[in-house]
C-alpha cells in the first residue's frame, strides 16, 4: 500500500487507524530523519504528534480546524508560531500555551 499523506487517507477512511500507525512503525524503523514528509505531515502535525498528539485526533484538527484558544487561559493560540503544547484532560487532546503548562 502506498501512503503519501497519512491524515487524509485517515479522513477520506482510505486506511485504518491500525494500518496508519503500521505505516508509521515503518517509517520510523527504517528512517527516522524523513519521517515526518514521508507520513505526508505538516511540521505543526509533526510537532502536536512527537508531543503524544493521536493521528486520529490530527485527521480532526486538519479537517474542521486546530483549536485557536489555550485550555489554560483561554486566550488566542496561533499554531503557525508555535509556543504551544499538546495536553490531554478527559481523553481528549488541546493546546495551551507553553508558559501556561503547569
Amino acid at each position: 500500500m502506498v501512503i503519501k499523506d497519512v491524515i487524509d487517507s485517515l479522513i477520506k477512511k482510505e486506511i485504518t487507524l491500525t494500518e496508519a500507525y503500521d505505516f508509521y512503525d515503518q517509517i520510523i524503523d527504517s528512517d527516522s530523519a524523513h519521517a515526518m514528509q514521508q507520513m505526508g505531515l505538516n511540521k505543526y502535525e509533526w510537532t502536536a504528534f512527537c508531543q503524544a498528539a493521536p493521528l486520529e485526533t490530527l485527521a480532526s484538527w486538519r479537517a474542521e480546524g486546530w483549536p485557536r484558544t489555550c485550555l489554560r487561559c483561554h486566550k488566542e493560540i496561533e499554531v503557525q508560531a508555535f509556543g504551544w503544547f499538546v495536553i490531554e484532560e478527559n481523553q481528549k487532546h488541546f493546546l495551551v500555551h507553553i508558559n501556561c503548562l503547569p
